[in-house]
């Protein structure tokens, strides 16, 4: 007669944020146990995301037809002490702020990498064609050197970096 494999329900605290009032974790379904504080990959809705294990018991019986979801994959194991974990309860509790995202902040960013997507974006090579007044300009700050770009918006940064840029290809960011 064959033995029936032993299941262990895990409860995960996410690394989202997740309303208070759905509890400070989510059951999911594993055939080993875990130890508390380990980073866990586990389908939160319609996606995966990074979690930490807070608890671990035996599976037992369920009523009714209630199917957990099973762990997707073991990130880092025994990551979290007990003592974090307690720290993290406290601050969740005093700050009235969801687990999951005070755990993220314990954890490297290592840990709770997603894949991402590449976007390639094609340069176009365009001159950038400058008036008299414009390159008298663009000299004159050149030879200064004294330009404060941090105090500038955004988009004026932007905009001197291409026109010095255009002007003096040996240019670098780091004389910005």
């Amino acid at each position: 007669m064959k033995k029936k494999l032993e299941k262990f329900i895990i409860d995960v605290a996410p690394f989202a944020k997740i309303p208070l009032t759905t509890g400070k974790s989510f059951s999911y379904l594993s055939e080993n146990p875990l130890e508390k504080g380990t980073v866990v990959s586990v389908p939160l809705f319609h996606r995966n995301i990074s979690g930490v294990v807070l608890n671990t018991r035996k599976d037992f019986k369920r009523l009714g037809n209630i199917e957990l979801k099973k762990i997707n994959k073991l990130i880092l194991e025994n990551f979290l002490t007990s003592e974090q974990l307690e720290l993290a309860n406290f601050i969740s509790d005093y700050y009235i702020y969801p687990l999951g995202v005070i755990l993220k902040n314990f954890v490297p960013d290592v840990a709770k990498a997603r894949k991402k997507e590449k976007i390639i974006i094609k340069k176009e090579n365009k001159k950038i064609i400058l008036t008299k007044e414009q390159k008298s300009a663009v000299q004159e700050i050149s030879k200064s050197q004294k330009l404060a770009a941090t105090c500038l918006p955004k988009r004026q940064e932007s905009f001197l970096y291409l026109v010095f840029w255009s002007v003096k290809p040996k240019f670098t960011s780091t004389q910005f």
